[in-house]
């Protein structure tokens, strides 16, 4: 039985709107308004800092027509909101640990079948948020140099071999999130789900993809009419619901792929995910 692309798209749709997907999203969202205005900080020092070191140079070469081309064509924009760079820095890599820790949290509920509550989201969560970057890490460099490889062997071969190796990595994130595995199980597990299902799986990115790409467009459209800070705000809800949207369709596959070659294993998995609903406590 291969994996079914439609059920996983319909299904994660509809979890992405119960009660803990909408909780989701909106942390999601006021962790990447955090995390943008910090990095628009970030960003516009750096820039500041490499336009004034090549004005420097330039002015030490004796050439102040070039210094001040440089100043012309590298404008001064100020942040949204402005605060110090070390503040910055710090609230910038804050967001993203916590962004991650969020991210294991949302793949963990998914698979999951709680709809009011988030499923166990303290549960090792350190580990798994310091083995989910390491395998993020892993996985882009893993895809990076199929790339490569494929290019060196033919100019078609590294598009095809990254997208090989991405499908097959597609369950990094669960297996860490839900199995509490290690970055190499949980690549080994990943790789073992995908067999047989990689070109499914693929198609299903490729869904996922095209559906950020067209909110996307569609939100950059309205933005241009939004003052700054709406702006902000406006991108990182779309972002997020994109993001919990994609979360939960990749979940619905994990489970239909563990319940399918994991046999009992996978039942039982099932069977105490499904524990979720009978709990009182409003968030464990």
């Amino acid at each position: 039985m291969a994996l079914d692309i439609g059920s996983a798209l319909s299904d994660g749709a509809s979890r992405a709107f119960e009660r803990n997907g909408l909780l989701l999203l909106a942390l999601f969202a006021a962790l990447g308004i955090v995390s943008g205005l910090a990095g628009d900080v970030v960003a516009s020092e750096v820039s500041r800092q490499v336009s004034e070191i090549a004005i420097e140079a330039a002015r030490e070469q004796g050439d102040p027509a070039a210094a001040r081309e440089i100043r012309q064509s590298v404008p001064s924009v100020d942040p949204v909101v402005p605060m110090p760079i070390g503040a910055a820095v710090a609230l910038a890599l804050a967001g993203f640990v916590l962004s991650e820790a969020a991210r294991v949290v949302a793949d963990r509920t998914f698979v999951s079948d709680a709809t009011e509550t988030l499923y166990e989201p303290t549960r090792n969560l350190p580990l798994a948020v310091v083995n989910g970057v390491v395998a993020l890490v892993v996985v882009a460099l893993v895809v990076a140099v199929g790339f490569v490889v494929g290019l060196v062997g033919l100019l078609v071969g590294g598009p095809v071999l990254a997208a090989f190796l991405a499908v097959s990595l597609f369950f990094v994130r669960q297996e860490i999130a839900v199995e509490d595995k290690n970055f190499v199980d949980a690549l080994v597990g990943s790789w073992s789900l995908a067999r047989g299902d990689r070109l499914a799986l693929f198609v299903l990115a490729l869904a996922l993809f095209i559906v950020g790409v067209l909110v996307s467009s569609g939100l950059g459209i309205v933005l241009v009419f939004l003052p700054p800070v709406l702006a902000y705000v406006a991108n990182a809800v779309v972002s997020a619901g994109v993001g919990v949207f994609a979360s939960a369709v990749a979940a619905d596959a994990y489970r239909q792929l563990v319940a399918q070659k994991r046999g009992d294993a996978g039942r039982a998995n099932d069977d105490r995910l499904a524990d979720a609903d009978e709990w009182d406590d409003p968030v464990r």
